[in-house]
């Protein structure tokens, strides 16, 4: 199935900027703001900002993310295995390839959150991390596009599905009568 996460405006939350966010990954709760600061990005729930990705972790850094997203966990665990850039449709990228945990780093229980977070994008599965009891349905990002039009293809080999939100959001239709 195809899932679209889509960037519908900004707002101020407790005097900080945030992105309006419209949709969500299969399994997660939905998350409505996210933030930038430099090199971190936040998610805004709760009443509270907290910090989601952090591109200043270097390898061997471990970052505790606050999970909204199931009722059964209060936090995950990510560990960075390495830092890089990755070449997406001729578009060089900062990446951090990471490990997710459940509890602690190296603990067997994992959360999938995909195998890189890309710079000004997010993750390569879900924006958020989804775990590993709900069996997801979706395929993991397969494009991004910008709001000047350049869309960043992830997987030559699929097809690049996306939704023209200008059509899409059209509020008004034409009927005309059938002769």
């Amino acid at each position: 199935s195809i899932t679209t996460l889509e960037i519908t405006g900004d707002t101020t939350l407790d005097g900080e900027d945030y992105y309006v966010i419209e949709g969500h990954c299969m399994c997660a709760d939905t998350i409505r703001y996210i933030g930038e600061d430099k090199d971190r990005y936040y998610i805004y729930y709760d009443g509270a900002r907290h910090l989601l990705y952090d591109f200043n972790l270097v390898k061997g850094d471990t970052l505790k993310i606050k999970a909204p997203f199931s009722a059964s966990q209060d936090s995950i665990y990510i560990r960075i295995d390495s830092v890089g850039k990755i070449l997406v449709s001729g578009e060089e990228l900062t990446v951090q390839y990471i490990n997710c945990y459940l509890n602690d780093p190296g603990s067997t229980h994992w959360a999938d959150w995909g195998k890189i977070l890309i710079k000004g994008i997010g993750s390569d599965w879900c924006l958020t991390p989804q775990f590993s009891l709900c069996e997801i349905q979706t395929q993991g990002l397969s494009c991004v596009q910008y709001e000047d039009g350049r869309i960043l293809q992830f997987d030559e080999s699929k097809v690049c599905l996306y939704v023209n939100t200008d059509s899409r959001r059209s509020n008004s239709s034409s009927v005309y009568p059938n002769p």
